[in-house]
Order: structure tokens, then C-alpha cells, then sequence
């Protein structure tokens, strides 16, 4: 006998019956404990049965429509519709019906609710195009039955079908879904993620009254966004006049909204709240996305309706991209070259550092798929691949959760961490090992710190005097180019101990930060920073070098004005030009001084790391305005650190584990330290390698395989390396530079976005990440504080530090900074940055500086106008605007 009627008592032995896409999903939500409101499943054998007598005709009518002509189709879908509703139940059916119906004596009402087999699918969802009745009574159940059948060939259900192609009529039969009906308080709809506004963000419809309502679009709704990163909501609520009601003999009616409840959310917090919780339980349940219809009834009950994949959000792996901190090395369009050498950069040194911190070889070859891609290349811009950065962290033993808690606030980003990416777990073998090796290599390295980045600088030194004996005039551009490959390969791998570094930099910050707190000291945060500061970094000798020049430019006014009239003469932007033409005109000391800062810290000069962007070496006129700016404005004040150590000997008096504090505290100095003595040391060997790519321009124009040297930044290391070795796909290189300017001018003319999403391949279904409205009324932002200061001027946003810009005295606003902006950074009284965390190179350089400086101020260039008069505090991270702007 064919079972026609499936219930919860008897799906288990029924699981293959055809229940269509809507009833599977509501007996798939039951089994896994959600709550929706009873029901039973007359299943589409029950369809197919039931119309044979009428199927030849069917056909008939189907064969004959005219898809193009809506009068054809109309005629054909009244046709058919009619021959449906005229077949007869069969026996066996009627039966079964009846012997269900008669145990759910206690339901008054029912929705009956149509359930193809193709719908509510992954691929097709016939959203809103087969039939639903509510508040069907007992005795029209058969005929809504037939009702919901014949909705299967309406004329939009047919246009939907020829159109998809893939769909035929007798492979898509119609189950139909009985369920208690459900008087509604409110309901709506749930898209776990929102396609239009950024699959971050789960999005909520919500209306007085029954579901039908909203997703009919006949009534007025609220619109609620919540941010899933930042757990933040966004409220849209509309005036709301309408709502469909119970009525007794149509089934619904529209009805008026009570006049108190018209302005007011649909929602409460708690509702809301209860909503998320739902979605996050129907999350562990599927795969993919999903579209949830729901309601609260009379009582507050929440019931999920239904539940089906959102069709329009690819399928694959969904990533997510996220510019935080690494914005600050290559903010904005990067060139093909400097991204290839990113990437090598990231992973040689990934690798490099896990190895040396006791993670197994076979866990860091499972994972080399992961370790290539640790940044991405979007619309021309450096991103890091998050999830990849936290699978990284998910190959340590202990502490994954802190560890990756800490990495956030290191680099600067809101969580977008997921279970989902534990998705290759170690072996016990491998776990075993990590678990011994770990805390070895953990404590070994961090009782030699002082030694690891001894070495790291033996073995850059090693390199940068093999550069220099190069004599790059006689070279050829084959040999030229083996040698860049050859540096580029030794100097990535060099760089696992200054990664190595930044992991005891971010570990010992954070503890630092967590035991400073913990001691109950008055205002630890502000203290620590102040004990953070005037180290005497590496990345300050520069500053330190260049103060020398401001002060004989300030006291020579001859000096200055032959500075400011050489600009004139552009065959001078050349360093040793230069310093003759100075010596010439009687300032040798002048001249000296500049020659000995251009040949030790040249290469210090905003967007240092990007190969193609000029630094002090090549145009030493970016260097003679920022010395001409400073000349007219007095150095601050270094900040007192003995009134620091002072405050800190004090407390810790009356403070338990002084010495572990101590101890904290000397290995945060020590590992910040070696992070910016690293960080100056990658500026170096950068400009090696740009030194060689300008000279490989140049072999490469002679031997007419390029139009212009700089041609030679459209192409990648390996590229270059391919045609050395002729192995490459093509040797055309001028045609895929043609090809790739003319993609960096539509890359250009695109804004850049912290974090972009996808789902699937990359580039095919790129979801920018698009923020929440901001507020117009705002008269306050806030951030970190990371250089105590009172700071009250005028404003000025900064985007490219290379232009001439009156920044003397004014507090800087951009987007990022990165090291090499220090001259820019003397110059103002204060900083403030949409990016960066206390171990932003931002942050770091601000306090050695004794600037006011506050970072990750989000919107920070949206919200304040470029002008306008801003007061800031760099001890809390607050700032208040006298004039403010929305973005458009």
C-alpha cells in the first residue's frame, strides 16, 4: 500500500517519499528541535496519482502554449487548472486523509501550503509562485488540496519553468504541507545574509499580523540589519498602517494597525535577540544561507514557518578580506609586481615562523594551500585572507580562541571568526607533537629573543653585501633578473624571525595589557602607553636624522631659500646632483648631512614597500618639502618616561607579582622594539629590490621586450623569472602590460573597501562589504587612544603623503598611515587613523613621537570634513566634531 499522508511518526520509514522542498526542510528544522507548528505532508505521489487520468491532455496544453503570448499562456494555465480541480481523490488517498485529519481534532485552523519537488531547492526556489491558503477550515482541506496542485501551472509558475529549462513539468510534482495554523502577533522574514548589502549582515522583515502580509509586500514592515562582525544593529522603522488578519469566511483580511503601534518597532530587543538565536540554530543545521519565514503568536511564541536556501548567493567557500593593518605597508592600488612579492613575502615567512614555534612539517604541508594565500589582490588593493590567518592559528595546540582573540587586536579587525574553518584537524600524532614542541620552541625562543633577531640581521647583512657588489651598470638583464629572484627567495625566507617576533610582540602586548589592568593601577591603559614610549626605536633614528637637517634649514634662511628656488630645476632630483649643486653653493655641512641621511634612510619614505612608488633616493625633492614644512614649526617635546617608571615603581609597592610585571613589560619594550628595527630593515632590502627592477626596466626597454622601464611593475617575479627561464605562456610582455594599465585605471577609479566577502571563486562573485548608514547628527567618534594629549585644531584629511599639504599644526586624518608618513607625522599637532591597533606601526612611531594619537576610529575620513575644528584625546581615544558629514 502507498503511504500518501507522512507525519513525524512515520518519516523515518517514509524518508524517501517525494515531500517537496518545503516540507523536507519544515521535517528537517522539527528533527533538529526547532520549533514549528505541527503538521503532516500529503506527499506528491499523491499529485502524480491523482492526475493521470488528466496527464495526456496536460501535455497537450503544454505543447500547444505560446510562452511569448500571455493571453496563450493564460488560456492554457485556465485549461489545465480546471482539469485538476475536476480529478477525483482516490479512495485510498481520501481515507488516509480522513484518518489524519481526525487525530488533529484540536486545530480549528489550518494553512495549507504547496511543496513542489523542485522548490525551496538550492538551484530553484519558486519563491511566492505556487499556492498557500491560511486559516483553512476542516471541510476545505480537499478542495486547497486540489487548489495547491493546480497552482503548479499558473501562468507565472509556467513562464518560470520554460525560462529555467532545466525544470520539466513531470519531474517537479506537488507534495501539500497541512499545518496548524498560527495566529500572528508579528511576523516576517529572516535572510541570513543579505546579498544586497554585504553577506555580513542578516537581515530582518518584520510586520504586524500574518506572514502573508510581508512577504506579499501588502502591508508595512521594519527593516532590521544586524552586523554580524560587530554585533551591531541598524533600525529602519517605518510608519505601519496595514496588517492582514484572521477573518472567518475569506480566511484573511487587511486590517488597520492600532494608532499606538504605528511609529513604534515591530521587535522588541529581546524578539530580536530570540531571532538570532533561531538563525544561529537553523545555521548549524545547513550549508547554506538561509530565507526563514517566522512568527511570534499571541502568547510570544516564536515559530519558524519555513526555511530554504537563499538562491542568489553562489555556492564554495565563502572569504572574507579584510585590509587591516596591512593597509598600512601598501595602502591603495599596488602594482602586479609589489602584490608578487607580497605574497612570496607572506608565506615564505609563515612558513618559516611555524616551523621555528615546534608545529609539525606534515601540518604545515597540509596546510601550504592556505600559507600561498594569506593575502589577496582585489581591485588591485592588499588584502589579508582572514580565514586563512585564523586556520594558521587553529594549528596551535593551546589557547586557539585567545590566540586569535589577540591576533584581532593586533592587526585591528572586528571578529569574523567560524567554526566552519577547523576544517582540517590534526592528526593524534601531529597533535601529540605539537603539544611537546610547542611550549619547548615557545620558551626556547623567547629566552634567546635577543639572539633569533641577531641572526635574522647576520643573514640580512649577508645579503645586502652581495647586493652592493653587484656592479648593476655591467650587468645583463638575465643576470639581473636571477638576481632579483635569487634576493627576493633568501630575504622572505629571512623574514620568519621578525614574523616570530611579532607573534611574542602580540602575545606579550596583550598579557601585558591584561596583567596592567588586572592590578587595579589608576588609569593602567593610559600608563602603559607612556611607558611604551621614547625607547629609542630603530624606526625614530630617521626622525632623528632628519631633525639634524630641519635645524640648519631652520636657522639658515639663505639655506632656505636656495632650498625652495633648486626645486625649479628638475635635473637636480638626483641625490648626488644635488648635494654637488649645495656643496657649490657654500652649505657642505648642509649637504653632507643630506647625502649621509639619503644613503642610510633613503628608502624611509611613505609607501617605502610599494616597488613602484618613489622614495627620497630616487626624488630627493619629496624630501627637501618635508624639511622646508618642518623648518617653520618647533619639535614637540619628547614625553618624561621617568614620570612613567616613577608611577609604575609607586603602584607596584602595594602591588602582588611586581616582578612578573616587570618581567611583561621589559618583553613588550623588547619585542616592539625588534618589530621596528625589522620593520626599517624590510624598508631596505625593499628598495633593493627596486633598485634592481629599475635597472631590469631598463635591459628589458633596450632589448625592446617593453615599452617604458616602469612597464617592468605590471609584471610579477615569476614572470619575469619565466621569460629568463623560457618557460612562460607567453612572450609578449607588452601586451599584458597594455592589458594591466588599463585594468589599474578601472581600479582606480573604485573605493576601497575594508573588507570585501565572496562566496565561490574570487573574482566571479565578489560581494563588497557595504557599511552600515552612517549618522549625520554625530558630535563624537570614538577609537584608541594610544599617545596621551588635549588636543583642539583644525582637521585635515590626508590620502596621498606625497602631496604638498599644509598639515603644520592641524590634527591629520587618513585612512592608514604607514612608516614611512613619520616626516608628515612631525609635522602635526595631532593623529588620528580609521585603521591600526596599539601595535600599529601608527600607534608605535605616535608615542615614540609624543604625538596625540588615536587609530581605529571607523569612518573617521567619512565623519569629519576636511577643515573643520576637532578636539581629540589621545589618552581616551575620543573625539568631538564641530562640523561633521555623512557620506553620500
Amino acid at each position: 500500500m502507498t503511504q500518501y499522508i507522512i507525519d513525524t511518526k512515520n518519516i523515518a520509514a517514509h524518508a524517501d517519499a517525494p515531500l517537496g522542498g518545503k516540507a523536507a526542510n519544515l521535517f528537517r528544522l522539527q528533527t533538529n528541535g526547532i520549533e514549528v507548528p505541527e503538521f503532516i505532508c500529503v506527499s506528491a505521489q499523491a499529485f502524480t496519482q491523482s492526475t493521470a487520468q488528466a496527464e495526456t491532455q496536460i501535455k497537450q496544453l503544454l505543447d500547444s502554449c505560446d510562452y511569448s503570448s500571455l493571453s496563450s499562456l493564460t488560456q492554457v494555465s485556465k485549461a489545465i487548472k480546471s482539469l485538476i480541480l475536476s480529478c477525483e481523490l482516490s479512495p485510498e488517498l481520501t481515507a488516509q486523509l480522513e484518518q489524519s485529519l481526525s487525530s488533529l481534532n484540536s486545530w480549528d485552523r489550518f494553512s495549507v501550503r504547496s511543496s513542489a519537488v523542485n522548490e525551496d531547492g538550492t538551484q530553484s526556489s519558486f519563491a511566492g509562485q505556487l499556492g498557500t491558503w491560511l486559516n483553512v477550515s476542516r471541510d476545505q482541506i480537499i478542495d486547497k488540496i486540489k487548489a495547491c496542485w493546480a497552482s503548479a501551472y499558473e501562468p507565472g509558475v509556467l513562464t518560470y519553468m520554460h525560462k529555467r529549462k532545466d525544470i520539466q513539468h513531470d519531474s517537479n510534482p506537488v507534495a501539500v504541507v497541512i499545518q496548524r495554523m498560527i495566529d500572528a502577533e508579528s511576523a516576517g522574514v529572516m535572510f541570513q545574509a543579505d546579498p544586497q548589502n554585504g553577506i555580513d549582515k542578516l537581515a530582518i522583515a518584520a510586520g504586524y499580523g500574518l506572514g502573508e502580509g510581508i512577504v506579499g509586500d501588502k502591508v508595512e514592515s521594519d527593516l532590521y540589519l544586524y552586523h554580524k562582525p560587530t554585533k551591531e544593529w541598524q533600525l529602519n522603522i517605518n510608519t505601519k498602517h496595514r496588517k492582514i488578519i484572521y477573518h472567518p469566511e475569506t480566511g484573511t483580511q487587511e486590517a488597520a494597525v492600532e494608532v499606538h503601534q504605528q511609529e513604534q518597532p515591530v521587535l522588541t530587543e529581546s524578539q530580536r535577540h530570540e531571532l538570532l538565536q533561531a538563525s544561529d540554530n537553523i545555521a548549524r543545521i545547513y550549508d547554506t544561507y538561509q530565507d526563514i519565514e517566522w512568527a511570534f503568536d499571541q502568547n510570544g511564541q516564536l515559530y519558524i514557518l519555513q526555511s530554504r536556501p537563499i538562491t542568489t548567493i553562489p555556492f564554495g567557500e565563502e572569504r572574507i578580506f579584510d585590509n587591516c593593518n596591512i593597509v598600512e605597508s601598501y595602502p591603495g592600488v599596488i602594482s602586479p609586481m609589489t602584490f608578487s612579492i607580497v605574497r612570496l613575502d607572506y608565506y615564505h615567512c609563515m612558513r618559516g615562523a611555524l616551523l621555528a614555534l615546534g608545529i609539525p612539517t606534515s601540518v604545515i604541508d597540509s596546510r601550504d594551500e592556505v600559507l600561498r594565500n594569506l593575502v589577496g589582490y582585489i581591485n588591485g588593493r592588499a588584502y589579508y585572507n582572514i580565514g586563512n590567518w585564523y586556520r594558521v592559528f587553529l594549528t596551535f595546540p593551546y589557547a586557539q580562541k585567545r590566540l586569535i582573540q589577540y591576533f584581532e587586536q593586533m592587526v585591528g579587525t572586528d571578529g569574523s571568526f567560524s567554526e566552519s574553518l577547523n576544517d582540517t584537524p590534526l592528526t593524534p600524532t601531529e597533535r601529540l607533537q605539537s603539544a611537546i614542541m610547542f611550549p619547548v620552541r615557545f620558551l626556547y625562543h623567547s629566552l634567546r629573543h635577543n639572539k633569533l633577531i641577531k641572526n635574522y640581521f647576520s643573514v640580512t647583512h649577508k645579503i645586502q653585501k652581495d647586493f652592493e657588489a653587484i656592479d648593476l651598470a655591467a650587468t645583463s638583464a638575465d643576470e639581473l633578473i636571477g638576481a632579483l629572484h635569487d634576493f627576493v627567495q633568501r630575504f622572505t625566507r629571512a623574514m620568519s624571525a621578525p614574523l616570530t617576533n611579532d607573534f611574542y610582540a602580540m602575545l606579550f602586548m596583550a598579557v601585558t595589557r591584561e596583567a596592567f589592568a588586572a592590578t587595579k593601577i589608576p588609569d593602567s591603559e593610559n600608563l602603559l602607553n607612556r611607558l611604551l614610549a621614547n625607547q629609542a626605536i630603530e624606526s625614530t633614528k630617521p626622525v632623528e636624522s632628519i631633525n639634524q637637517l630641519i635645524n640648519i634649514v631652520r636657522h639658515n634662511d639663505n639655506l632656505k631659500s636656495y632650498l625652495q628656488t633648486v626645486q625649479k630645476q628638475p635635473d637636480l632630483n638626483q641625490p648626488e646632483q644635488l648635494t654637488q649643486a649645495l656643496h657649490q653653493q657654500g652649505f657642505s655641512q648642509f649637504a653632507s648631512l643630506l647625502k649621509t641621511h639619503i644613503d642610510r634612510y633613503g628608502h624611509r619614505s611613505p609607501k617605502e614597500l610599494i616597488m613602484e612608488a618613489k622614495t627620497f633616493r630616487e626624488s630627493p625633492f619629496l624630501l627637501l618639502n618635508i624639511l622646508l614644512q618642518s623648518a617653520s614649526q618647533e619639535t614637540p617635546e619628547p614625553i618624561r618616561q621617568e614620570d612613567a617608571e616613577q608611577a609604575l615603581n609607586h603602584h607596584l609597592k602595594h602591588t602582588r607579582h611586581s616582578r612578573l610585571l616587570k618581567w611583561l613589560l621589559k618583553k613588550t619594550r623588547q619585542s616592539i622594539a625588534h618589530r621596528e628595527a625589522t620593520r626599517l630593515d624590510r624598508g631596505l632590502h625593499f628598495s633593493f629590490f627596486r633598485t634592481l627592477l629599475h635597472h631590469i626596466g631598463e635591459r628589458l626597454v633596450s632589448d625592446n621586450v617593453i615599452a617604458e622601464s616602469d612597464d617592468i611593475y605590471y609584471l610579477t617575479v615569476s614572470e619575469l623569472n619565466d621569460f629568463r627561464q623560457g618557460c612562460g605562456v607567453t612572450d609578449d610582455l607588452k601586451s599584458i602590460v597594455a592589458m594591466r594599465k588599463q585594468q589599474t585605471q578601472q581600479w582606480l577609479q573604485k573605493t576601497q573597501e575594508g573588507k570585501v566577502y565572496t562566496r565561490g571563486c574570487v573574482y566571479a562573485n565578489t560581494i563588497p562589504d557595504i557599511r552600515l548608514n552612517l549618522q549625520s547628527d554625530l558630535s563624537s567618534l570614538q577609537g584608541v587612544g594610544c599617545s596621551d594629549g588635549l588636543i583642539h585644531s583644525t582637521a585635515r584629511i590626508i590620502k596621498d603623503p606625497s602631496q604638498d599639504t599644509d598639515i603644520k599644526g592641524k590634527i591629520m586624518v587618513s585612512e592608514t598611515t604607514d612608516p614611512g608618513w613619520v616626516f608628515l607625522m612631525t609635522l602635526s599637532a595631532g593623529l588620528i587613523s580609521e585603521r591600526g591597533s596599539l601595535l600599529s606601526h601608527t600607534a608605535i612611531i605616535g608615542r615614540e613621537l609624543g604625538i596625540p594619537t588615536i587609530v581605529g576610529v571607523k569612518n573617521a575620513t567619512q565623519y569629519i570634513a576636511d577643515g573643520s575644528e576637532i578636539s581629540m584625546n589621545g589618552k581616551t581615544g575620543e573625539i568631538h566634531l564641530q562640523a561633521s558629514k555623512k557620506v553620500a
